[in-house]
């Protein structure tokens, strides 16, 4: 994971699967960056590396939503490829929050 903040974006790069094996201590440590730094105004996960995604991996985005719903941070998942955008779609999450190709 690679974090930076650029044009009021807080951006976590995404540089591997989202499953299990790697989601444990990651989110507290997103969550962490998220409220001790104050200069953004979204929240962007770029997914353009990840090839799979797994339950565990789904509950990491959606903390991460949440998080920055609290923080009145608008929040976005970009750069999906076709299986993960359709698991997004089907899961309704697209309609929780903005999820681009």
């Amino acid at each position: 994971m690679i974090a930076n903040i650029k044009d009021s974006k807080l951006e976590f790069k995404l540089v591997q699967d989202v499953t299990a094996s790697w989601v444990q201590g990651k989110l507290e440590q997103m969550r962490r960056m998220m409220k001790e730094e104050k200069s953004y105004q979204e929240v962007v996960i770029d997914m353009e590396e990840v090839e799979v995604i797994d339950s565990i991996g789904i509950s990491l985005i959606i903390g991460l939503y949440k998080s920055s719903c609290k923080l009145s941070k608008d929040f976005k998942v970009v750069g999906l490829n076709g299986r993960i955008k359709s698991l997004f779609e089907m899961m309704r999450l697209d309609q929780v929050f903005s999820v681009e190709r």
